[in-house]
């Protein structure tokens, strides 16, 4: 299949949107194309695309002595057909403070979060985790995309440390909630040792899926 793009009906609205309305921001991305589309064993289509628009609101209240609760709602959106969900994307609700960020939710892993940023191609057909075969979970559990390490992990617990010297560390911890037929208790445990100072940026990462695949295996 080919893909013409035309130029002179090319509909994009790419960008971040920022509406403060006291401890509330609103943001996000809208960004449709409209394509033509040409197959060898058909006649050509125009069809309209919707290119990971995104709405979310997040905001923190000030609790006294350092501390702040915070909240993140992030769902889908798109524009070309009305469907989306609310809460499908990075959701949370949390406290933090000078001992660092501690929330639960919906949530990019730490392995994740911290290493596709170094992969040019992320999330392409051309990105590491195609490469590596496990596939990409934009909504799981630890009995759903069992393979994928490129996930956002539902009812999961978070804590990021503060910025030492460039120096923080994430961890992500995947509550055993689901009890599959096998009788195995599946968990996650994801962590990242993250620097970052100036134009330098270093990770050494690691995540294990604890009995995704059945009682006493680990990937």
């Amino acid at each position: 299949m080919h893909i013409k793009f035309i130029p002179a009906a090319l509909l994009l609205a790419a960008g971040t949107v920022h509406a403060q309305d006291g401890a509330v921001q609103i943001y996000g991305r809208l960004n449709v194309a409209l394509e033509h589309a040409e197959s060898s064993s058909g006649p050509g289509l125009a069809r309209l695309v919707n290119n990971r628009s995104v709405l979310g609101f997040r905001g923190g209240e000030d609790l006294g002595g350092g501390l702040k609760a915070i909240f993140q709602i992030e769902g889908t959106l798109s524009p070309d057909t009305g469907a989306g969900a609310l809460a499908a994307r990075d959701t949370r609700v949390g406290l933090a403070g000078t001992w660092g960020t501690l929330f639960a939710g919906h949530w990019t892993t730490a392995y994740n979060g911290a290493t596709s940023g170094l992969d040019p191609f992320y999330p392409t057909t051309a990105g590491y985790m195609s490469i590596m075969g496990n596939g990409a979970a934009g909504d799981a559990d630890n009995v759903s995309d069992k393979s994928s390490f490129d996930r956002r992990q539902s009812d999961s617990i978070h804590y990021w440390s503060p910025s030492w010297h460039g120096l923080s560390l994430r961890v992500t911890h995947g509550l055993n909630e689901e009890k599959p037929a096998s009788g195995a208790k599946p968990s996650l445990t994801s962590a990242a040792a993250i620097y970052e100072r100036g134009p330098w940026y270093a990770v050494l990462a690691g995540e294990r899926h604890h009995a995704y695949q059945g009682p006493g295996l680990d990937d």
